[in-house]
């Protein structure tokens, strides 16, 4: 029996659901593999949806001005409205007091996110906008690669005595349970809880229809 059935066998997609860092324990050499967005930061412009209903919008308002539809007008149109909404709404934590508290716990930190390389120096300012240092905490771009391999590629587990796994999307926790395998592997699915509605939460262009 492969040990991905034995995996699958004993109870697929185990994780815990946290609202905060501080319900993870950190004990000692412990590495810590944390999620970005949705998980250490927010920003309503990093949502997948909200980005589509955007580029929709204004893709469908164009076309029916103009008969005569330029997509690279359109384009620059919206990387302009995006702009805007990165420079007047700031980055915010998650959950400020609970990470810092968290990492300075561990062993080792690293943080895998799905965006990719070519983001570097946008990721990297996000992250400084909220104090973390990302030369500090190493920042791993795993892009199109499933994260679960890209752990294994990127890192030697063995070194440590725990390994603790942070994200809010529930397809990188399964695949990192499946394809990670270290005797303590912990895996949480981090669920931030939005205060404000969504209607205040996101923003759109005048002339937009909610």
């Amino acid at each position: 029996m492969s040990e991905i059935t034995q995996k699958l066998l004993s109870g697929f997609g185990v994780w815990k659901l946290i609202q905060s860092f501080s319900e993870i324990e950190v004990s000692p050499n412990t590495l810590i593999l944390c999620d970005i967005d949705d998980t250490i930061l927010h920003h309503p412009a990093i949502n997948a949806n909200w980005m589509m209903i955007i580029h929709n919008f204004f893709h469908i308002k164009y076309h029916a001005d103009n008969k005569h539809h330029n997509r690279q007008h359109t384009e620059m149109e919206i990387n302009q409205y995006l702009d805007m909404v990165f420079e007047s709404i700031p980055m915010r934590h998650t959950d400020r007091e609970g990470f810092f508290a968290m990492v300075d716990g561990a062993t080792d930190v690293a943080l895998v996110t799905a965006r990719q390389p070519t983001t570097k120096d946008f990721t990297y300012d996000n992250l400084r906008c909220l104090d973390i240092d990302p030369e500090k905490y190493a920042v791993h771009f795993s892009g199109n690669m499933g994260k679960g391999d890209y752990i294994n590629q990127h890192f030697d587990l063995s070194k440590y005595d725990r390994v603790v796994f942070i994200d809010d999307q529930p397809r990188n926790l399964e695949n990192v349970f499946l394809r990670v395998f270290h005797t303590n592997l912990e895996l949480y699915q981090f669920q931030y809880v939005r205060e404000e509605s969504p209607f205040y939460y996101y923003p759109f262009p005048p002339g937009f229809n909610p």
